[in-house]
């Protein structure tokens, strides 16, 4: 994936009142607009992590520590305001959300990955357990709340 140099975003107006050009560092890319973060409490016993388990059995859930230390839950899902062209279709009227968004934080242009641990699957959280929680882990295995399979 290319990358953009943050010295570039900041010359480009990328406010969403502005026309999406070829010019502008978000053009073709809407990720932003392909799924939503909400931060959810930490985990701190075995009931919270099942319900992580039971989270990254549903498609499209990723569940992250972000760069702040702060537990996310991602949804991928797509904008139903976006065009076939990837474009906004109420560009000039978009939420706040989409207005303030800044740009330097973009998936696509940052250097460094925006999370400190990333969970996909289930299979990521029991290694993540494994390496850290491993008496949790213990617990969910004997109240059979992880899948034989998850643990091979």
């Amino acid at each position: 994936m290319t990358k953009i140099p943050l010295s570039k975003l900041n010359v480009i107006s990328v406010n969403p009142t502005s026309s999406i050009s070829k010019e502008n560092p978000c053009y073709p890319c809407s990720l932003c607009c392909r799924h939503i973060a909400l931060e959810i409490d930490a985990p701190e016993d075995a009931r919270d992590f099942s319900e992580l388990f039971w989270f990254l059995y549903h498609q499209g859930i990723k569940v992250y520590i972000d760069d702040e230390g702060d537990w996310m839950l991602e949804v991928t899902t797509r904008c139903n305001n976006l065009t076939d062209k990837n474009e906004c279709g109420i560009h000039e009227h978009a939420p706040r959300t989409c207005k303030e968004y800044d740009i330097s934080e973009c998936e696509r242009t940052i250097q460094e990955p925006y999370w400190e641990e990333m969970f996909a699957s289930p299979k990521d959280l029991v290694n993540y357990l494994q390496k850290h929680h491993k008496k949790i882990l213990q617990e969910l295995i004997k109240n059979k709340e992880i899948p034989p399979f998850l643990l091979e």
